[in-house]
């Protein structure tokens, strides 16, 4: 058991130098790799690069202009969705406060309605009574 214990423990440090030194390796070739690049940039190379640069940020303008232009007209839309609403409520408001000013005013001018035909009828019932009495 101590001898499977040994072969294994050893079996596993080798493994994790193996892979020590193969992540050191691969290091080395990404570096050796990134050198090998930059000698082989030339000038015509780097002004490449700045045109591939500059027609990056071109798209990326033109892109976050078009964005901008669509997030606006979204904008644009929901605000005009809601001042819809707004409005809509607001007109409700308004229709139901003139509905009730309309009908106070209708409640009112049949009380004085209603008061005029009470004190015409009370002096007619007066009149007739006068009558009465003097005949």
């Amino acid at each position: 058991m101590a001898i499977r214990r040994e072969a294994q423990d050893e079996e596993q440090m080798n493994y994790e130098r193996n892979t020590i030194v193969s992540r050191k390796a691969a290091r080395r070739e990404a570096e050796d790799e990134k050198q090998r690049n930059l000698r082989r940039y030339t000038d015509g190379n780097r002004m490449g690069t700045r045109r591939e640069a500059q027609d990056e940020e071109q798209m990326n303008y033109e892109r976050n202009t078009i964005v901008s232009r669509k997030a606006a007209r979204r904008e644009a839309v929901d605000e005009r969705q809601r001042n819809l609403r707004r409005n809509t409520n607001g007109n409700r408001m308004a229709t139901r406060r003139e509905a009730q000013d309309e009908e106070q005013m209708n409640y009112e001018r049949n009380t004085i309605v209603i008061r005029k035909a009470a004190r015409r009828e009370a002096e007619d019932e007066r009149q007739r009574n006068l009558r009465r009495n003097t005949n």
